[in-house]
Protein backbone atom coordinates (compact mmCIF):
# COMPACT_ATOMS: atom_id res chain seq x y z
CA UNK A 1 0.00 0.00 0.00
CA UNK A 2 1.31 3.27 -1.00
CA UNK A 3 1.82 5.80 2.27
CA UNK A 4 2.42 9.34 3.03
CA UNK A 5 2.35 10.87 6.79
CA UNK A 6 2.51 14.45 7.63
CA UNK A 7 1.34 16.17 10.90
CA UNK A 8 -1.99 16.90 9.98
CA UNK A 9 -4.47 15.20 7.27
CA UNK A 10 -4.57 18.31 5.73
CA UNK A 11 -1.01 19.02 4.99
CA UNK A 12 -0.24 15.62 4.08
CA UNK A 13 -3.54 15.88 1.12
CA UNK A 14 -1.34 19.38 -0.03
CA UNK A 15 2.03 17.69 0.23
CA UNK A 16 1.29 14.78 -2.42
CA UNK A 17 -1.36 16.50 -4.73
CA UNK A 18 1.25 16.79 -7.77
CA UNK A 19 2.97 13.84 -7.10
CA UNK A 20 0.06 11.72 -6.74
CA UNK A 21 -1.96 13.06 -9.66
CA UNK A 22 1.36 12.18 -12.24
CA UNK A 23 1.21 8.16 -10.48
CA UNK A 24 -2.30 7.88 -10.81
CA UNK A 25 -2.17 9.43 -14.47
CA UNK A 26 0.75 6.93 -15.01
CA UNK A 27 -1.20 3.91 -12.97
CA UNK A 28 -4.51 4.80 -15.41
CA UNK A 29 -2.45 4.51 -18.52
CA UNK A 30 -0.80 0.99 -17.53
CA UNK A 31 -3.16 -0.49 -15.28
CA UNK A 32 -6.83 0.71 -15.64
CA UNK A 33 -8.09 -1.49 -13.16
CA UNK A 34 -5.84 -0.60 -10.50
CA UNK A 35 -8.50 1.58 -8.53
CA UNK A 36 -11.46 -0.35 -9.08
CA UNK A 37 -14.37 1.86 -8.18
CA UNK A 38 -12.16 4.27 -6.79
CA UNK A 39 -13.72 7.88 -7.89
CA UNK A 40 -10.76 10.04 -8.52
CA UNK A 41 -12.32 12.81 -10.40
CA UNK A 42 -12.96 15.15 -7.36
CA UNK A 43 -10.41 17.83 -6.62
CA UNK A 44 -8.96 15.89 -3.35
CA UNK A 45 -7.45 12.42 -4.95
CA UNK A 46 -5.65 12.20 -2.07
CA UNK A 47 -8.89 12.04 0.45
CA UNK A 48 -10.08 10.21 -2.07
CA UNK A 49 -7.58 7.25 -2.26
CA UNK A 50 -7.16 7.53 1.48
CA UNK A 51 -10.78 7.01 2.28
CA UNK A 52 -11.07 4.10 -0.45
CA UNK A 53 -8.21 2.54 0.82
CA UNK A 54 -6.08 2.72 -1.87
CA UNK A 55 -3.31 4.40 -0.06
CA UNK A 56 -2.77 5.65 3.25
CA UNK A 57 -2.36 9.44 3.07
CA UNK A 58 -2.96 11.01 6.59
CA UNK A 59 -1.34 11.26 9.94
CA UNK A 60 0.37 8.93 12.18
CA UNK A 61 -2.26 8.21 13.80
CA UNK A 62 -4.31 7.40 10.24
CA UNK A 63 -1.09 5.24 9.55
CA UNK A 64 -2.32 3.30 13.17
CA UNK A 65 -5.67 2.96 12.02
CA UNK A 66 -5.49 1.50 8.67
CA UNK A 67 -2.58 -0.94 10.19
CA UNK A 68 -5.46 -1.99 12.82
CA UNK A 69 -7.99 -2.50 9.85
CA UNK A 70 -5.61 -4.77 7.70
CA UNK A 71 -5.28 -6.04 11.10
CA UNK A 72 -8.94 -6.94 11.50
CA UNK A 73 -8.84 -8.35 7.71
CA UNK A 74 -6.05 -10.64 7.39
CA UNK A 75 -5.15 -11.19 11.07
CA UNK A 76 -1.92 -10.94 12.93
CA UNK A 77 1.24 -10.44 10.71
CA UNK A 78 4.89 -9.90 11.17
CA UNK A 79 5.44 -7.20 8.60
CA UNK A 80 4.17 -4.74 6.52
CA UNK A 81 5.15 -3.72 3.24
CA UNK A 82 5.02 -0.18 2.00
CA UNK A 83 4.95 1.37 -1.55
CA UNK A 84 7.31 4.43 -1.45
CA UNK A 85 6.44 6.85 -3.93
CA UNK A 86 7.98 10.34 -4.61
CA UNK A 87 4.67 12.07 -4.25
CA UNK A 88 6.33 15.14 -2.37
CA UNK A 89 9.52 16.49 -2.77
CA UNK A 90 12.23 14.30 -1.49
CA UNK A 91 12.55 16.24 2.11
CA UNK A 92 9.08 15.71 2.65
CA UNK A 93 8.97 12.04 1.93
CA UNK A 94 12.19 11.80 4.30
CA UNK A 95 9.71 13.56 7.03
CA UNK A 96 7.02 11.56 5.91
CA UNK A 97 8.87 8.04 6.94
CA UNK A 98 10.26 9.55 10.13
CA UNK A 99 6.81 10.09 11.64
CA UNK A 100 5.78 6.94 10.39
CA UNK A 101 8.79 5.09 12.02
CA UNK A 102 7.87 7.18 15.12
Amino acid sequence: MPFYVAETREQAYADVAHGLSQWIKYFGRVAPSRFGETDLSGTNQAEAMAKAGRAMIGTPDDAIEAIERLQKKQGDFGVILHQAVNWASFDKVKKSCELYAR
